[in-house]
């Protein structure tokens, strides 16, 4: 295959041939049959790869052209924007390290310790202020409220 500007597809048909069936494939044009038969053919001849079985099964299946480029666009700006990993399939999540966890659940805690401490101080100078300024008594409700569950468990002062 020399280097005479043609693209290889053109130059060599297996390139053709190999080149089609990995775009059918990322293209997600090949339908659930072909994928079985495909599976099968493989599975039959686990000591070699029967690539030339694979690529008639593929390209044997009848496409739709201008849908077989549109899917093929889809897949390739897919990979282009995914980083263009050898792999179409979605990436997982890398599972947190030990470590990770212990980090969060102490981080969470200090944040939640945080924000309680500073809505006791808020709360508390609220109730202050509110007895300052208005002459408001907070503790009369609360001792009207401990006398009448005193008397209706029987235990009155």
């Amino acid at each position: 295959m020399a280097d005479s500007g043609e693209l290889l597809v053109q130059q060599d048909a297996t390139v053709a041939k190999v080149a089609e069936t990995c775009l059918r494939m990322m293209a997600g044009s090949v339908s659930p049959a072909t994928r079985r038969s495909v599976a099968d053919v493989a599975k039959r001849s686990p000591e070699t790869y029967p690539w030339e079985s694979v690529c008639d099964l593929v390209v044997g299946e009848s496409v739709d052209p201008s849908d077989l480029v549109n899917r093929a666009i889809s897949a390739q700006r897919d990979w282009v924007q995914g980083g263009g990993g050898a792999s179409r399939a979605a990436p997982r999540a890398p599972r947190p390290r030990a470590s990770n966890a212990i980090k969060r659940l102490i981080a969470m805690a200090v944040v939640r310790s945080a924000f309680y401490v500073i809505f006791a101080v808020v709360f508390a100078i609220g109730l202050i202020l509110i007895r300052a300024n208005w002459g408001f008594d907070l503790y009369a409700f609360s001792d009207g409220a401990v006398d009448f569950v005193r008397e209706l468990i029987g235990n009155p002062r």
